[in-house]
């Protein structure tokens, strides 16, 4: 126990006995509190921390005090902490033991025959002055034993095990403690064996050998076991040997074994590995006390060289293809031989040019023979091998003769007997003409490799045009061949150019070696005479309207797209029959003849004819002609005042979260094409709070979350030097639900998305009654909500729409109705469809696998803006994915993807 840490009391440090230490004082402390900690019970090992206890004193007043009394000690008074310690350190001396070390002994438990209740067994006692307290260290020996804390008496706590991990000798140390000090004496506690451990092997396997045709009496191994009990305790570790038995029913008898060393020998001599190879025997170790292990052993008997290699047969023979691999195995010979070891192989003769090697196998004695280097059937020395071979045991041998036919493969390759053909032709040639013959010659010997089959490598464009004989070898053509095929008219073909294949063993299967040659073929284009004059594209003849005649309105150039024998010089007559010449006059350019200069002789207006055609007929000098068409185009001049006009802007808002956005812009009637300079537009009246007019272009802007509703204001426009006027705008905003847009239908028509929303009614409001016939829905529940132009392709739009009754109508329904309607759909919009429903997956080439497409759609609008009519519809994007999936796939984030469409 260790101080109070309250100086008025103090505590024995081993009896636990508390006194007062200083002058107590009622007034101050009424209540004193002493905390006593146990640090450790000296008659027990320590087996946790330490514990506390609190002692709560009452502190009486003096004229209310008892005296105390102290029975045992009556003369006894309060001293101070250290008067009571210099007492205690007079009375108490530091202990020390009676002997200066201790020896016992104690016999083991009996591991075999345990008792069923442990009963302690007094070893030794331990003495020492200063009435002290023992105790054992280190701890990890009070699992064993025990002293008593106060009579020294040193007993066993449980069964103790000589074999255990402490061994058969005990060291320890007994501490005497008191409150003078401590002192520490030596123990040392001998374990009595007791024979409870038979003999064992400390190895699974035993493995002993000897030679064959040797002498009895050979030693083999030796089987010696191992005992744990102490050697020096009677006969408790002494081990006899005996032999159980022989697996092998002809080893019996065969082997002896002595009882005291375990050496293991041969009892007979003379025995032979090729009959018996393998013996077993189990050996049985027993000690004094009748403790039995065993073991069995495994005998070898070591080879001797005392047989002769054997082939079975003089002559082998086998069959090789030319294109075997070199290093490649060719044939396993086995010569027999029942002894161990490797035999080697050698050829005598016949082996010509060091065609082959022969190797011995590593896992039987086959010589393996092998190709070292490639045989060719074309060369007739290599068609057949005869080689002699030798096989030895390093003391006898023997032969024999391997022959090796080889056989034809299809080994050589076709070769042209050019490696470029060169063929003239005039273009427009019939098809089916003959351009002439390739040929193809093959080395192999065989009929069926060296056959020949001819094809055109195809793929490339030029190749499209012939065809050539699989096996008459003529080259012909199946399209009519043209000189100048492209747009542009200064460009012109000089030849076609492909490529013919030779292939050989056509009849062979597809898993046989087919072997191929190419050639280039070139044909040379002449030409025809099979164009007639024309304009050079991409002139311009423009004149403005209300110009005073007569004008210069420009030149045009004209062209032959046939070579200068077929083409210029080049004459033209204008075909007067709507007396255009009183319009206009074509003359020849004094510079160049082959420049024709246009003049108007009158003034025109626009807005009464916006283009004029003039027919001339071209000539080159052979009179080839065709008649062509000169286009005037009338230039607009701002000659016509603007009109009052209503605009209607129809407005999807994808779940009502349209953010500010471009709607379109304000409409006003006006004959010209042109707009005039300094246009300005202006809300009349009350500005709306939703939305907004650019006042320099006009255009609306809605503002973000408007309402689902119909709205409408006026804008003046004033456009110099016209006055001004008022037009309408009005606007329908409709939320569409997410829903909608992932339950939709979808169709690619042949229109621009302009053309379909534009007019009162559209060809939109046709659809949507055409939708109402064939879906059965109602009118108002039917949404055609996207109208979006295809990227890069032409007057083709993607329209959307969805359906509903309750719930929304599944799309592949609406879109199997479409599909089953398109006649009738065609013929009631005057339009073609195309795909139904949109997919992406159809363009062709898009995937090598499978072709997964995404939908989603976003709040940003499109805005598809047809002058009188503006339709602002939900962005909806659709793309193919290359992926391993299902078709259609789920909605989700759009992800990357190599086709993207916004559709």
């Amino acid at each position: 126990m260790a101080n109070p840490l309250n100086p008025r009391f103090h505590v024995d440090y081993v009896t636990g006995e508390v006194s007062v230490a200083g002058r107590l004082n009622h007034a101050e402390h009424p209540i004193e509190e002493v905390n006593v900690r146990i640090t450790e019970d000296l008659s027990l090992p320590k087996i946790g921390p330490s514990k506390y206890q609190k002692l709560v004193i009452t502190v009486l007043e003096a004229a209310n005090a008892v005296p105390i009394q102290e029975p045992a000690k009556p003369d006894r008074q309060v001293r101070s902490v250290e008067d009571e310690t210099k007492s205690r350190q007079r009375r108490v001396t530091k202990p020390v033991f009676k002997h200066a070390a201790y020896d016992g002994s104690v016999r083991e438990v009996d591991g075999l025959n345990p008792p069923a209740v442990f009963t302690p067994q007094t070893i030794l006692t331990v003495e020492a002055s200063g009435d002290p307290r023992f105790s054992i260290q280190p701890p990890e020996f009070r699992n064993d034993f025990d002293v008593n804390a106060v009579t020294g008496v040193l007993k066993t706590r449980r069964a103790v095990d000589r074999e255990d991990e402490y061994g058969s000798v005990r060291e320890f140390q007994i501490v005497a403690t008191n409150s003078a000090g401590s002192a520490t004496v030596d123990v040392l506690v001998r374990i009595e064996d007791v024979n409870d451990n038979a003999p064992s092997y400390p190895f699974s396997q035993y493995l002993g050998s000897f030679l064959e045709n040797t002498d009895a009496g050979q030693s083999v191994m030796t089987l010696a076991a191992q005992d744990r009990d102490d050697p020096n305790q009677g006969d408790n570790a002494v081990i006899r040997y005996s032999i159980l038995e022989e697996e092998n029913t002809e080893s019996k008898g065969i082997f002896v074994i002595d009882r005291e060393s375990a050496e293991v020998t041969t009892r007979v001599g003379n025995l032979d590995r090729e009959d018996t190879a393998l013996y077993y025997i189990t050996v049985k170790a027993e000690d004094g006390g009748g403790l039995i292990g065993t073991v069995t052993a495994t005998i070898y008997v070591d080879d001797v060289n005392d047989n002769p290699p054997i082939f079975f047969d003089n002559k082998y023979s086998t069959t090789i293809s030319e294109a075997l691999e070199q290093d490649r195995i060719v044939y396993s010979l086995n010569a027999y031989d029942p002894d161990q070891g490797q035999n080697t192989y050698r050829f005598l003769s016949g082996n010509t040019g060091n065609t082959f090697r022969i190797e011995v196998s590593d896992r039987n004695k086959f010589g393996i023979v092998k190709l070292n280097r490639k045989v060719d059937y074309e060369d007739p020395s290599q068609q057949k091998f005869n080689l002699e071979v030798e096989v030895s045991d390093g003391i006898n041998t023997a032969t024999t003769e391997l022959e090796i036919r080889v056989h034809d493969a299809n080994d050589e390759v076709p070769l042209f007997g050019s490696a470029q053909y060169i063929v003239s032709v005039k273009e427009n040639v019939n098809i089916w003409h003959t351009l002439g013959q390739v040929v193809a010659t093959d080395a192999d010997l065989s009929p069926e490799f060296s056959e020949i089959e001819y094809k055109i490598q195809r793929g490339p464009e030029d190749a499209k045009s012939f065809t050539v004989g699989a096996t008459n070898r003529t080259v012909m053509t199946i399209m009519t061949l043209d000189r100048e095929p492209y747009e542009d008219p200064f460009k012109f073909r000089t030849n076609y150019t492909f490529r013919i294949f030779a292939e050989d063993n056509p009849a062979g299967a597809a898993f046989e070696v087919h072997n191929t040659a190419t050639t280039e073929y070139i044909v040379m284009i002449e030409d025809v005479n099979d164009n007639a004059p024309e304009f050079l594209p991409g002139y311009d003849l423009t004149v403005k309207e209300n110009t005073n005649a007569p004008v210069y309105v420009g030149q045009v150039s004209v062209i032959d797209r046939d070579n200068d024998e077929n083409g210029p010089p080049i004459t033209y007559q204008v075909e007067n029959s709507n007396n255009i010449l009183d319009k206009f006059s074509l003359s020849q350019s004094t510079n160049d003849p082959q420049i024709i200069e246009v003049t108007a002789l009158q003034e025109f207006d626009r807005e009464e004819f916006a283009f004029y055609y003039i027919p001339v007929v071209l000539s080159d000098r052979h009179q080839l002609s065709a008649t062509q068409t000169l286009t005037v185009t009338i230039g607009d001049v701002n000659d016509n005042p603007p009109k009052p006009a209503t605009k209607t802007i129809d407005v999807y808002s994808y779940k009502g979260e349209l953010p500010r956005s471009a709607i379109g812009e304000v409409y006003a009637e006006d004959a010209d094409e042109i707009k005039g300079e300094g246009i300005q537009y202006e809300v009349v009246g009350t500005p709306p709070t939703l939305f907004s007019v650019e006042k320099d272009t006009g255009i609306v802007y809605i503002e973000a979350n408007v309402k689902e509703g119909e709205y409408s204001f006026r804008v003046q426009v004033t456009e110099p030097p016209w006055d001004p006027v008022i037009c309408t705008v009005n606007i329908i905003v409709k939320e569409i639900p997410e829903e909608a847009v992932f339950s939709s239908g979808s169709v690619r028509l042949q229109i621009s998305a302009e053309d379909f929303i534009l007019g009162n009614p559209s060809l939109k409001d046709e659809f949507h009654n055409v939708l109402v016939d064939i879906l059965g829905a109602k009118k108002e529940n039917i949404d055609i909500f996207s109208v979006i132009n295809v990227a890069d392709e032409e007057n083709m739009c993607d329209v959307r729409w969805s359906a509903h009754g309750s719930p929304y109508y599944r799309p592949e329904k609406m879109n199997t109705d479409v599909l089953l309607n398109k006649a009738l759909i065609e013929s009631r919009l005057g339009v073609k469809l195309g795909m139904v429903p949109i997919d992406m997956c159809l363009d062709e080439g898009i995937c090598e696998s499978s072709c997964t497409n995404y939908f989603n759609a976003v709040s940003e609008p499109t805005v598809i803006d047809a002058g009188k009519d503006t339709f602002v519809s939900v962005t909806t994007i659709q793309e193919a994915q290359c992926v391993c999936g299902a078709k259609i796939s789920p909605r989700g984030q759009i992800g990357r993807a190599s086709c993207r469409e916004r559709v």
